[in-house]
């Protein structure tokens, strides 16, 4: 390859070179989008008096493009306001990203018809392979008749009938409506599927074709095919039951929670266990049955199980797609690709497992699973395992596994799990960053066209990732290190690395503990629950954050029966103890309110009722200086000045609700959700800044105008939409 296509290839598929043309349409467009937001939102607020939010909405539902027939015209003078200033600003875009070789790299790179682009299955890397090479391998794969057959024409168009018929029954038993229909219905021209493949260069090259050509994890693209929406129809109803199981694992952070809870003994192996190409592995018959008997053990009057079975057979049996312009059709398993495909994984996997598990006499220890891949904590003896893995790798003739067995260290998704300090000490496991062989750490090219907050979010992200598992401060370091190691050569200056690590350390905070004041005529403090973790209705337990008491202000906090274990979630920008007396005087004088109608009613006795702060939200310190004029929503706010400070209470009230499950009829909440924010969404460009400025400032004097319909409770988000990066341009299947 020339130097020139190096270079650019070099700095990642990610990677946005700049637009050389400011496009102004997209202004225009993101313009018009926002005042019919607002314009919706002062319609419902104002005319209707009803939230649009109201009712839960319904998926499945094609793009709304409707515009209320009036806004009040405060509302419209804004918005021509606005418009107005939008048009003065001068859209000429600076200088480029990249250098005119590199520019000409992306044409040559795309004349090329030789050689075949693509990101690496695992890790971050460009590989770059001959066209040939990789039909071969693609061909190997094809050819296996286990799992594909060779066609003349596609067979898909005899499937679409089939699915409209059973959306049209569906219709008419008034389980979808006629707008969901709308959606689900196969498109008058569908896209063909295609099938294509990530390089696993990961693996060892014993297992290469001829040496040289990397084996490749099969996709087949279903975007905007025939079955793409009613896979996603599936999906919806597939994915609460794939999380049943007790061995569910939802990601690494649930991983730590629930090994954290673990005591192993000293002599345990550590064990991984992985599925060999579980997706085209699962058989149809097989699969099909699993769900039915999910399904069967988790009954929904509002789920159309015999519907949901047809349209799941119909994806598997018509999953026609095109490679090298010749026609395939997948016989036996399902497809990288499918929507549904991950959890319709995980619940053929969680029956298989549970049957194979009950089949052992000796158990694990711990036995947790992400989709295909499995980690055991194993108390008895080697020999007891190569019985126990037997059992498992005969119990179905299609799954076989391959197993990893140390008995002081393993890698399990992105962590290194070994007895180190804290296990000699707690009989806990330790924990550290894994990273694999072939993770170069290509995070975004520093010169990319992203917004500047883009490249610290990433770099911060990482490193809460890495604090999140490292339970050592050495091996936390050592992560950093490596980290902060490749990104150098990626333009990310080592100073500006240092100080979003030495902001996140300084930011952290501790965990909880609630406290008790020492004023001996307290009316608060013989009710606060002394604690650093609070559980919620479901019954697990969330740790509190930050240490407070009865005279924090701007706080969340919890009240709790103990009799019926019932909880409550407020805000206050207060003292705590000034709103805690106004909780007790509503239930002296049976206000009605959620907390005094639960002691007044179900559970008459103050005894039983504890609170316990949660969370403290800190003040904005670039808050705009001026007060509501809404004295409904001042006599609530007191100590709080800003919009922006009673939406940032809101908003932390609403993610505990959430956490505690403490909304009616689990618990005692009964205020509604916060509307959803009003979007808008712009193209990065050089003057995406600016805009936003406008467009914010135009968002205020609508919300302290008492003319419209915008409310305190309505949040602006400004949010930039990425130009096409270089897998969008040099990447095709």
């Amino acid at each position: 390859m020339k130097p020139n296509e190096i270079s650019l290839l070099s700095k990642g598929l990610k990677f946005i070179p700049k637009p050389l043309k400011t496009n102004e349409d997209a202004v225009h467009e993101a313009i018009a989008e926002f005042s019919r937001r607002i314009t919706l939102t002062d319609f419902f607020n104002t005319i209707t008096k009803k939230s649009n939010t109201d009712k839960e909405p319904k998926p499945f539902y094609p793009k709304s493009g409707w515009i209320p027939p009036y806004c009040s015209p405060e509302t419209q003078k804004q918005l021509k306001h606005l418009e107005q200033q939008i048009k003065e600003i001068n859209l000429k875009q600076a200088k480029s990203n990249l250098t005119k070789m590199e520019f000409q790299a992306i044409k040559s790179l795309l004349d090329n018809k030789n050689i075949i682009i693509k990101p690496a299955d695992k890790g971050s890397s460009v590989v770059i392979m001959d066209k040939t090479d990789y039909l071969i391998e693609g061909y190997r794969q094809l050819a296996n008749e286990n799992h594909y057959k060779k066609i003349r024409s596609p067979v898909s168009p005899k499937a679409s009938d089939i699915i409209n018929n059973i959306l049209d029954d569906l219709n008419k038993e008034k389980i979808i409506d006629k707008k969901q229909l709308e959606y689900l219905m196969v498109p008058e021209q569908p896209r063909e599927r295609k099938f294509y493949m990530l390089p696993k260069i990961h693996k060892d090259k014993s297992k290469w074709t001829d040496g040289k050509i990397p084996p490749g994890r099969p996709i087949v693209s279903d975007c905007d095919s025939d079955t793409y929406a009613i896979s996603e129809y599936i999906d919806y109803f597939l994915a609460p039951l794939a999380k049943k199981h007790d061995s569910y694992l939802k990601d690494t952070q649930d991983f730590l929670e629930k090994l954290n809870g673990v005591t192993p003994t000293d002599n345990c192996l550590l064990i991984t266990l992985d599925v060999d190409s579980l997706y085209t592995n699962i058989d149809s018959t097989d699969g099909m049955k699993s769900v039915e008997n999910a399904f069967e053990n988790h009954p929904d009057p509002k789920r159309p199980d015999a519907q949901l079975l047809d349209l799941l057979n119909i994806c598997l049996k018509f999953n026609d797609f095109k490679f090298n312009d010749e026609w395939f059709l997948q016989v036996g398993g399902t497809a990288m690709g499918k929507k549904f495909a991950p959890n319709y994984a995980n619940i053929f996997l969680a029956q298989w497992e549970q049957e194979a598990l009950s089949k052992s006499p000796q158990k694990p220890l711990s036995y947790l699973r992400y989709l295909d891949d499995i980690f055991i904590i194993w108390p008895h003896s080697k020999s007891d395992f190569d019985k126990f893995f037997k059992i498992l790798n005969t119990h179905h003739p299609n799954i076989k596994l391959k197993s990893t067995i140390h008995d002081k260290l393993i890698n399990f998704l992105d962590v290194t799990v070994f007895k180190g300090p804290q296990f000699h000490l707690e009989k806990k496991l330790d924990t550290k960053v894994y990273f694999k062989p072939t993770d170069t750490h290509e995070l975004l090219h520093r010169s990319s066209y992203h917004p500047k907050h883009t490249f610290s979010g990433i770099v911060k992200s990482q490193i809460n990732r890495f604090h999140r598992i490292c339970n050592n401060k050495t091996d936390f370091d050592e992560a950093c290190t490596i980290l902060f190691s490749a990104l150098k050569h990626r333009g990310y200056p080592s100073r500006f690395l240092r100080k979003i690590k030495s902001n996140f350390l300084h930011g952290l905070i501790p965990q909880g503990l609630s406290s008790k004041c020492k004023h001996p005529r307290c009316k608060t403090c013989p009710h606060i629950l002394e604690t650093s973790t609070i559980k919620s209705t479901r019954g697990g337990e969330t740790t509190i954050i930050g240490k407070h008491n009865c005279k924090s202000e701007r706080i969340v906090y919890a009240i709790t029966c103990t009799n019926c274990n019932s909880v409550y979630v407020g805000q206050t920008g207060r003292k705590l103890q000034e709103r805690f007396t106004e909780h007790r005087a509503t239930i002296r004088n049976k206000t009605p309110c959620p907390v005094s109608d639960h002691f007044n009613n179900n559970c008459p006795d103050l005894d039983y009722l504890k609170i316990t702060p949660l969370e403290h939200v800190p003040l904005d310190t670039e808050r705009d200086p001026r007060d509501l004029d809404s004295p409904d929503i001042l006599i609530r706010l007191r100590a709080v000045e800003t919009f922006a400070e009673y939406l940032s209470l809101l908003k932390c009230e609403q993610k505990w609700i959430k956490k505690l499950n403490s909304r009616t009829p689990h618990g005692m909440n009964k205020r509604q959700d916060l509307p959803p924010p009003i979007p808008f969404c712009l193209k990065y460009m050089d003057q995406t800044p600016q805009i936003n400025n406008i467009v914010k400032s135009c968002y205020k004097e609508l919300q302290t105008s008492n003319a419209t319909g915008v409310s305190a409770k309505d949040q602006l988000v400004c949010a930039s939409k990425r130009n096409r990066n270089l897998k969008d341009m040099l990447v095709r299947a």
